[in-house]
This record gives C-alpha cells, sequence and structure tokens, in this order.
C-alpha cells in the first residue's frame, strides 16, 4: 500500500467535517501544500499526492496545469501570511472543526509520500498540532498508524 491509496479517506474524512464543500476543500489544499512544501520544494511525489488530494477534494480529475495553478495560489498565501502562521491557522481551524485527527492524518500522507518524514515536515505538522491542541505523542501515534497500513 503506498500513500496515495490513503490519500482519498484522509482528504474525504477532513473536508467532510467542514460546514461547506468550499471550505473542506481550501482546508485540505492549504494543509497539504503546506506541508509537502515544507523544504522550500514540491517533489513529483508530492505533487503526485498534491494532485490526488486536489481530485479528492473537488471530486473531480483536473488537469496537470490547472493543479500547478492551484497548489502556486496555496504557495503565495502561505507565503504572506507566512509558514508559521498559516500552519497555526489551519490547526486552529480543523480544532474549530472536530477534525484534528483527520487534518493530520492527511498532514502525515502527505509528509510520507515521498522521501520520507523530515525534520521540517515534523516541525510544520507540529505547528499545526500545538494550534489544534495536539501534543507530538498524538503525530507519533498517528505516524505508527499510517505507517503500519504499510505506508512509509
Amino acid at each position: 500500500m503506498n500513500a496515495n491509496t490513503l490519500l482519498q479517506p484522509a482528504v474525504e474524512a477532513l473536508c467532510n467535517r467542514f460546514p461547506s464543500n468550499e471550505a473542506g476543500v481550501a482546508a485540505a489544499i492549504d494543509l497539504a501544500v503546506l506541508v509537502a512544501s515544507a523544504d522550500g520544494r514540491i517533489d513529483p511525489a508530492e505533487m503526485a499526492a498534491l494532485s490526488t488530494s486536489l481530485e479528492v477534494a473537488t471530486k473531480t480529475q483536473l488537469s496537470p496545469v490547472f493543479v500547478k495553478h492551484l497548489v502556486q495560489a496555496s504557495r503565495q498565501q502561505i507565503a504572506a501570511a507566512g509558514a508559521t502562521s498559516r500552519a497555526k491557522l489551519i490547526g486552529e481551524s480543523i480544532a474549530a472543526q472536530g477534525c484534528v485527527d483527520e487534518g493530520l492524518r492527511l498532514a502525515l500522507v502527505i509528509a510520507l509520500a515521498s522521501d520520507g518524514f523530515s525534520d521540517v515536515e515534523r516541525e510544520q505538522i507540529e505547528v499545526i498540532a500545538k494550534a489544534a491542541g495536539a501534543g507530538p505523542d498524538r503525530i507519533d501515534s498517528l505516524c505508527r498508524e499510517i505507517q503500519g497500513a504499510g505506508v512509509a
């Protein structure tokens, strides 16, 4: 089983907890892009995971050009706010919707989609988790769950 196998249920679980489809899609996109770009670049495996995430969130097949456009728009929004500020806002948002585990699970699946769970990805996810009221132990537990499913 690879990361893409877990993306659909992770994205759907997160999006379904928001009061509107638009809010859920926005949260999923920003969360996924924030983690995928934590090291300053998005590699091909991460871009594939983002594409899958976006297609699941929007419930439609998207052209690669449109996926790149959505990812770039999200990256610009993250850069304008600052990655740490955006991570805190995402953490607060998922906490307000009662979907902390769903959000952290998506973040971890994205982080594990390419070259493993890097230190900078871990730092971003820890900021999100802290703002959502979850500790490093919850991240570790969810990571073990995902790895137990055969990812990474």
